[in-house]
């Protein structure tokens, strides 16, 4: 018979962090390939801004937000993050699931999830800003209720970036 993988979305741990630390540094270096090209041609430096993540996890954490971590069968596929960026306003930040793993509705467990940590931080409304090329991730947050919408202050992307960038909103 067929072994079906077994997903769960977890809380992120210290003992995820050589894990995260990975997965974020390949979602900033797929993030900089997609924008090395025009209109951008922007470059990434992706120690430095994985740097910062790193330091600044606990302003993804309780009460403030959470990192959330997808694990099929013992092994990390994926990641999200949620931050309250306002009252009532949540923003979903650093999506990524590994190449391995996609196609397995793993992004779609973790938006499901995303959304209901949200929610129980008190959010009414959820943000996102994503760059113009990911159109499989557009698709899967439009599935999910998003809808393009103008950028908001909190955006924390560089100015040379906002080049035809795309924002999201749902309301919860």
């Amino acid at each position: 018979p067929i072994r079906r993988k077994k997903m769960k979305i977890v809380p992120y741990n210290p003992e995820y962090h050589d894990e995260l630390t990975q997965m974020l540094r390949e979602y900033l270096v797929f993030t900089g390939e997609a924008i090395r090209v025009p209109p951008w041609n922007h470059e990434i430096d992706v120690e430095k801004h994985l740097g910062v993540t790193l330091k600044n996890l606990h302003d993804f954490a309780p009460p403030k937000g959470e990192i959330l971590i997808a694990v099929i069968d013992g092994n990390i596929a994926g990641t999200s993050t949620v931050k309250m960026i306002r009252a009532a306003t949540a923003e979903l930040k650093r999506m990524y699931v590994k190449p391995e793993f996609q196609g397995k509705k793993i992004g779609h467990a973790l938006v499901l999830k995303s959304i209901e940590i949200a929610r129980g931080l008190g959010a009414t409304q959820m943000l996102l800003d994503t760059p113009p090329p990911f159109k499989p991730a557009h698709k899967l947050y439009q599935r999910h209720g998003f809808t393009f919408c103008d950028e908001y202050p909190e955006v924390g992307i560089p100015e040379e970036l906002k080049f035809n960038w795309l924002y999201m909103h749902r309301t919860l």
